[in-house]
């Protein structure tokens, strides 16, 4: 197995390490250990010049302490659980809050993003991170043993597949947070991107981002069916979107549901998942972070697009449900392909 390269020491003395997986194009990803970050994706763009799409800190030893949770894997549960309490099997579990200024849980309480992952294997197509997160992690019941798989290939098709079993009955809901901006992460600019969802509904929120129910979208959001230009979303959101917009009500597999293009570069990337909704969140809080590793970056410079179940999901009996019990396994996996032009 290859090694990793040393990326920043932890408060521990331990050493966070930095490893790349490539293809036969040039292209490559960055993953730290810390975190499971993704710290880098570098794609070629129309004219077969290499662009890093993938939002990231200067420092590395940002990644320590990152509110943002850029690039990291988050879990147990990705977005927000309401007062960050929630009844299983008769019991009611009280667990961090993170989300401040609202009362809410919020990805687990930074519980996956702050820790080390033990590297498991490591090729130069293929990264795969172990986790135990132990009973009463952020409050959460039973010990889970979690594995997640980086896989990167000649079509430039980064999966992440999650794998988790527990011990007693808890709640998974995993995902990425990376940040994405296809004109480049140092261009701190959306104009010309486009955005297209296949979602014909998304969960309606209040004031604390949590779900009240579910509508069309283009009923307070906009219509994500056909593409949209960044500018024009911003226009009809103005703080931009942090919405799960739902892409159905099963397990089975979504190709290409989610469609991002630049104009600029012409990369595009696409999404395919199995999950259920796809958190669409577009950096509005992005400019109060550490310096981006090309300098600071501006509000809505990157966006997040986290495939999940829905938020808030164990106080909401109606959406499908986060509950893993013991003898199950949870099981998950998401692509992002990029592209360009010809």
């Amino acid at each position: 197995m290859k090694s990793g390269v040393p990326f920043f020491t932890l408060l521990s003395g331990e050493t966070a390490k930095l490893y790349t997986l490539t293809n036969r194009r040039g292209a490559s990803v960055g993953i730290c250990d810390w975190g499971g970050i993704i710290t880098s994706i570098i794609v070629p763009d129309r004219n077969g010049n290499t662009v890093d799409v993938a939002l990231g800190w200067k420092d590395p030893s940002a990644y320590l302490e990152d509110p943002g949770y850029i690039g990291a894997l988050v879990g147990r549960v990705a977005n927000r659980i309401a007062g960050g309490r929630f009844d299983l099997n008769g019991v009611t579990y009280q667990m961090v809050l993170n989300d401040s200024p609202r009362p809410n849980m919020l990805h687990g309480g930074f519980g996956f993003t702050h820790r080390l992952w033990r590297v498991a294997e490591y090729e130069s197509d293929r990264l795969a991170l172990r986790l135990t997160s132990p009973h009463g992690d952020a409050g959460f019941p039973g010990k889970l043993e979690v594995e997640v798989v980086y896989s990167w290939n000649d079509d430039c098709e980064l999966g992440i597949s999650y794998y988790a079993v527990g011990d007693a009955p808890t709640l998974v809901n995993l995902t990425n947070h990376a940040y994405f901006n296809l004109n480049g992460e140092g261009s701190n600019d959306v104009s010309g991107m486009t955005l297209r969802i296949a979602a014909d509904e998304y969960n309606t929120v209040d004031e604390n981002l949590i779900p009240t129910g579910v509508a069309p979208v283009g009923q307070g959001i906009p219509d994500l069916r056909h593409p949209m230009e960044f500018e024009e979303i911003l226009r009809q959101v103005s703080g931009g979107l942090d919405h799960n917009y739902i892409l159905g009500r099963d397990f089975n597999w979504k190709p290409d549901c989610v469609t991002a293009h630049s104009a600029q570069t012409g990369i595009a990337m696409t999404v395919s998942t199995d999950r259920t909704g796809v958190q669409v969140y577009m950096g509005g809080g992005i400019d109060g972070y550490p310096e981006g590793k090309t300098g600071k970056y501006r509000r809505f410079a990157g966006f997040c697009l986290e495939t999940q179940e829905w938020p808030d999901a164990p106080n909401h009996p109606e959406f499908p449900s986060i509950v893993l019990l013991p003898g199950n396994e949870y099981r998950t996996r998401t692509v992002y392909r990029f592209s360009a032009d010809k």
